[in-house]
């Protein structure tokens, strides 16, 4: 087993967060925009890369806000996820130019979708634990940026 490298965009405006909606056997999860760091590049051009795959746009003002963990064993899903442990890089980012490239979706993505933060709880998001943390406050000074091991 390895661990991975990801990243994840926190895009939000008008106080909603940019959603990726997954489906996957008659089950909708919500994510942020994000995915696997590849050899050699940086996790700014991760982030460029796969906001540009799953979103078709452009980014700017990128700045690290959290680094969390993700141990498959330990959480809701440890069956599925035992062999699991991802190390996420969450950075806040704009849009930039909107449409500006062709999607390329994963296979099990199905659409994007801004949810309101106040929403959150609501949908099947994940990580569960970010939403506590999308504070304003906290999100223009984390009390801390390594959150853990969370799901």
């Amino acid at each position: 087993m390895k661990m991975r490298s990801s990243v994840c965009a926190l895009i939000i405006r008008d106080n909603h967060v940019l959603t990726i909606k997954k489906h996957d056997k008659d089950i909708s999860e919500y994510i942020l925009p994000g995915g696997g760091q590849e050899f050699g590049e940086t996790l700014a051009d991760a982030l460029r890369r796969e906001v540009r795959e799953e979103v078709g746009a452009s980014i700017n003002n990128i700045r690290l806000l959290f680094v969390r963990e993700y141990i498959g064993k330990n959480h809701e899903h440890s069956i599925r996820d035992k062999e699991i442990h991802v190390i996420s890089h969450i950075f806040t980012c704009d849009l930039d130019e909107e449409g500006k490239y062709p999607l390329e979706p994963d296979d099990d993505q199905v659409g994007m979708e801004w949810i309101n933060i106040e929403e959150l709880k609501d949908y099947n998001f994940y990580p569960k634990e970010l939403i506590k943390l999308l504070k304003k406050d906290n999100l223009e000074n984390p009390k801390e940026i390594y959150i853990g091991d969370i799901n």
